[in-house]
């Protein structure tokens, strides 16, 4: 009642200025305006009370009577450590980083004054049923070991607790995912991960970090943006958690100091000019330099940088960077000094390539630390590099500690002058032994090897590996083994070890990476595409371990939002490499130099050129060649977006989404090749095409998409229509069955195995699942027949022609009364969903069946481009029980001549 009058005294979306207006109304009108959204959400205030003892204490006009134990389930069920439902939600003072405005939720703290118990119930088993468009997914999956893993008990005690005036905001709001030591003895471990430095919600970012953990206890985190040494730990490494969507790693240890964060930093000296240049950012973008590559070796770290020097910072800016604190501020303060040239892209910057080997160190038992070599390797004959920043500035560190200098080339104190080929090297030891840390290693839970039934005509395995996995792309080795990427930052290796040709037996190959999203095999290497970059992986010492990590593509705007994704990663026949970025549109306060290329598809040649040749596309999380090598990128529906979308990528063209600092102008958008109906489908992520030899020849060709959000596969179909590719998408898996045992877990990643397999890799994630970070690999194998059903819809110049599987009746399929079609399109009003308009059915005047009868065509019209076209089967057209799919969905660009 207070809510309709306008008289709550809670903001339920405090971040929006418009708010309710306060009406003088009587109690009568009150009530008749509440008992009109009553009727509204159509169900009525006994609904269920019969049935279920779960809300017969529900009343939402009186406190409830939660016990404390159900107010602490119910604080553990919103928070991170359950449905994680403040990854959107503000709850009390905590507000959720890194949110779209079109994906956050309102405050938590409020539902139980404003909504009704059987409402809740019915907004958590499908919002998207009650509110058409609303991101929020639905929750299908319990937390395990909680009120003996009944959702419907969880839900409605979480309601319980959420409506009592007792309840206090979830406690939990970060999750450790992994917690990472070195031992004695252990080859040094690198994290390339998003780093936080700090406590506070405005702690300071490493987006692009380097952290190296040694085996005597000290770990270093370098910013590779501004190439300064950020942290220098004691202790345990480093850890990763959960926040909200967001994924971020701290230094576990003891800090020691910051004062040698200058380490990296040095400047230019022209022998013949008077003037020294500083490192400068790299034309339009925020970095001081480049990682080239680095080496783990068994004691030590090599790590192989390319300086920018930039003739229009002058001296100036080197004094500010190397005395800065190494904060936001600070460092962006010194960017300005040489803002103008900065912008010039015809400005050419000197460089040099120095090439640095850390490794730990001890002196005489009682100190401990690390030692640095640096090798000029690189460098202008009539130039030398100048290290004027090792020396420590007096502090009061917690850990005292000494740096000392030896070098082949001009030394003092507190400077190290070093030309092409000089070398030099510095030991900074600590006044302490830090004890042996022994890593804990938790118990693995594996996978139950369940059949999957959810493909008709496909028989389906789940892989018996670790639920720790989280697969976001897969590939296969020369020797047949399978190649995977985890959401975790590793890169995992599968083998068959008792020759059913399924692989059973996992190795790692590589760890600390940053939600890698694509993978390759190539030649004795693997190539994997994380956010900062797209690296070549090599075991160079043979222990099954990659240790060698060369930089193939890199120069991106990147920073710590979780929507910073470099995605895809897929070759065509001349050996191009290509990946997808994910868009900065939502982030109103990213800055231009941080936004380099972002919402584009790259191509990358083999010298590691980059090329941006598709622009303003919002996440293209897969990227996939079909047969005539044309270029698709998929895209999820949102702000701009009315449908998901499957795109041909044509170079050049623009997609719709513009990023934040988008400046092309005037140009028209392609609009998509397919638009995937949402909600039918919410969030398709990778896609494959199906080989011209695959064990089904009807299905040959045919592109595979992951569904993610209603855990299925969908299937798609393109038409090319006088040089326009546009096409239709069907059901290729059945939705919505609970995740796990005969359904998937979370699609997002296929792949097509050398015997014709499909594989599936599936994610259960905390920040849009409320899940707990887990997944699964799926195998998928043509089963002995198909079901009989739409295999393919063709647009034709007066309706379509729709084929199938096997030959149909011809009087059940030529009966107008057993086909729907319908059509549709979508205008985007500056939303975040978008509702059907101009929704109309269309009659079919003619139905003709092909002489093999196994197709059909279709006169109904007239047809309109740019439009979707749902054509549905209402009963099957011959003897079996089984007609599957029923449905298609065919997007019309262009009407056929």
């Amino acid at each position: 009642l207070s809510a309709v009058a306008g008289e709550q005294t809670e903001r339920r979306l405090p971040w929006l200025l418009v708010r309710m207006p306060k009406f003088g109304m009587s109690k009568e009108d009150r009530e008749s305006i509440v008992q009109h959204f009553v009727a509204v959400d159509r169900i009525p205030d006994a609904a269920d009370v019969a049935r279920s003892e779960l809300f017969e204490h529900l009343n939402p006009h009186h406190p409830t009577l939660a016990s404390p134990g159900e107010l602490l389930t119910g604080n553990q069920l919103t928070g991170a450590a359950g449905f994680n439902c403040i990854a959107c939600h503000k709850a009390g003072t905590f507000e959720p980083r890194n949110v779209a405005m079109g994906t956050r939720g309102s405050d938590i703290m409020t539902m139980g004054q404003r909504i009704r118990p059987r409402y809740f119930m019915r907004w958590m088993q499908n919002p998207i049923r009650v509110v058409p468009g609303i991101e929020m997914p639905a929750i299908r999956k319990p937390v395990a070991g909680v009120l003996e893993d009944s959702l419907p008990h969880q839900i409605a005690t979480m309601w319980k607790a959420l409506s009592d005036p007792r309840f206090s905001p979830p406690t939990v709001v970060s999750r450790y995912e992994q917690l990472v030591t070195v031992a004695p003895g252990q080859r040094p471990r690198v994290i390339r991960d998003v780093f936080t430095i700090g406590e506070s919600a405005e702690r300071n970012s490493v987006p692009r970090a380097l952290a190296i953990g040694f085996n005597n206890g000290h770990n270093l985190l370098i910013d590779l943006d501004s190439l300064q040494l950020r942290q220098w730990t004691i202790g345990e490494f480093a850890r990763q958690r959960t926040e909200g969507k967001s994924w971020f790693w701290d230094m576990a240890g003891v800090s020691i100091s910051s004062d040698a964060r200058n380490l990296f930093l040095c400047r230019m000296k022209s022998h013949d000019q008077p003037a020294t240049l500083a490192t400068g950012p790299i034309f339009d973008q925020r970095r001081h330099g480049e990682l080239l590559s680095y080496k783990i070796d068994e004691d030590s770290l090599s790590l192989r940088l390319r300086y920018h020097f930039d003739p229009a910072a002058g001296s100036d800016s080197a004094s500010n960077i190397a005395k800065s604190s190494g904060d936001a501020t600070s460092v962006e303060a010194s960017r300005h000094t040489s803002k103008t040239a900065w912008n010039d892209l015809s400005r050419v910057l000197a460089t040099a390539i120095v090439n640095y080997t850390l490794q730990p160190a001890e002196h005489d038992g009682a100190a401990t630390g690390w030692t640095i070599d640096a090798v000029v390797d690189d460098c202008s004959e009539s130039s030398e590099l100048l290290f004027d920043a090792w020396q420590p500035e007096k502090s009061s560190n917690k850990i005292p500690w000494t740096l000392t200098v030896d070098s082949t080339d001009n030394a003092t104190e507190s400077m190290v002058s070093l030309a092409k080929g000089g070398k030099a090297r510095l030991s900074l030891l600590a006044n302490v032994v830090p004890p042996s840390i022994i890593p804990v290693s938790p118990a693995q839970l594996k996978s139950s090897p369940d059949a999957l039934s959810s493909v008709p005509g496909f028989t389906g395995q789940r892989l018996a590996f670790s639920t720790n996995i989280m697969p976001t792309a897969m590939t296969w080795l020369a020797d047949g083994r399978l190649a995977f990427t985890s959401l975790r930052g590793q890169v995992w290796l599968a083998s068959d070890t008792d020759g059913d040709k399924i692989p059973d037996s996992m190795s790692l190959f590589a760890e600390g990476l940053a939600a890698p999203y694509g993978i390759q095999s190539d030649g004795d290497s693997l190539l994997v595409s994380h956010k900062p970059e797209v690296l070549r992986l090599r075991d160079s010492g043979g222990d099954g371990m990659a240790d060698q990590f060369d930089v193939v593509a890199s120069g991106w705007g990147f920073s710590d939002d979780y929507h910073d994704w470099t995605t895809g990663l897929i070759r065509d026949d001349s050996g191009n490499l290509f990946v997808g970025l994910g868009s900065d549109y939502s982030q109103k306060n990213r800055p231009a130099d941080n936004d380099r290329w972002r919402g584009t598809v790259l191509k990358i040649d083999s010298t590691g050129s980059i090329l941006p040749i598709a622009y303003s596309l919002r996440f293209p999380m897969g990227l996939a060649f079909d047969r005539e090598q044309h270029l698709f990128a998929t895209d999820n529906q949102g702000n701009q977006n009315t449908f998901n979308e499957i795109n041909h990528v044509i170079v050049g063209k623009h997609y719709g989404v513009p990023s934040r600092h988008e400046t092309a102008k005037d140009y028209i958008p392609e609009s998509p090749t397919l638009m995937l109906p949402h909600p039918w489908s919410r969030s398709v992520n990778s896609i494959v095409f199906l080989p011209d030899n695959f064990a089904v020849p009807e299905l040959a060709g045919h592109g595979i998409g992951c569904e993610y959000d209603t855990r299925c596969l969908i299937r798609f179909t393109v038409q090319n229509v006088e040089g326009t590719l546009q096409g239709a998408c069907y059901r290729f898996s059945r939705p919505d069955q609970p995740g796990g045992g005969a359904n998937f877990v979370g699609p997002v990643a296929a792949a097509i195995a050398p015997n014709g397999a499909l594989y599936i890799g599936s994610i259960w994630d905390s920040g849009w699942q409320g899940g707990s970070n887990t997944g699964s690999i799926e195998r998928i194998a043509p089963g002995e027949s198909l079901p009989n059903g739409i295999r393919e819809i063709r647009a034709t110049s007066k309706g379509f022609e729709v084929s199938f599987f096997r030959p149909v009746d011809r009087i059940k399929a030529e009966n107008t009364n057993h086909w729907s079609i319908q059509a549709s399109t979508r205008k985007w009003d500056g939303g975040y969903a978008t509702a059907d308009s101009d929704r109309h059915t269309l009659t079919p005047t003619q139905i003709t069946l092909a002489d093999d009868h196994k197709a059909v065509t279709i006169q109904a019209g007239p047809l309109k481009a740019g439009y979707i076209y749902e054509i549905s089967i209402k009963q099957p057209l011959d003897e079996s029980n089984e007609f599957w799919p029923t449905e298609g969905f065919y997007t019309l660009k262009s009407v056929p001549e």
